[in-house]
């Protein structure tokens, strides 16, 4: 029993003893860096967008708001929040997605943007000053 414990004991130190030795060096940099041109950014924008609100339809966690930017006509979404038709709001980050069907409403959206922060008009004027 002695010369079990005796040997377990040699042979668990000498695997110490390697492994310590063959390990990484300090010096070794991380061979492999992800080339920036895999990732994507088609469809985000960061442009400032002002628009009125045309037609609200809820959701349990989203808001799809029908909005006017000019004279153009178009969906985004947005994070539940009040939101009344007639309104302005201002949003500047948004994702463009194609032929998006909703979860929990079963309409195909041919344009639709992922907005981030919707904010309404007079809240931009008093942080901001705009006019």
């Amino acid at each position: 029993m002695k010369a079990n414990t005796y040997y377990l004991t040699i042979l668990l130190m000498t695997l110490l003893g390697v492994s310590c030795q063959t390990g990484p060096k300090e010096s070794e940099t991380f061979p492999y860096q992800a080339p920036l041109a895999q990732i994507s950014l088609e469809g985000l924008s960061n442009d400032l967008h002002k628009v009125v609100v045309k037609d609200v339809y809820p959701t349990n966690k989203y808001l799809y708001l029908k909005v006017l930017e000019g004279n153009k006509e178009f969906w985004i979404s947005v994070r539940k929040q009040p939101v009344s038709p007639g309104e302005t709001y201002y949003y500047k980050e948004s994702l463009l997605k194609t032929n998006f069907k909703g979860k929990e409403r079963q309409e195909v959206f041919d344009t639709l943007y992922l907005v981030t922060k919707l904010i309404r008009e007079d809240m931009v004027e008093a942080i901001h000053g705009i006019q």
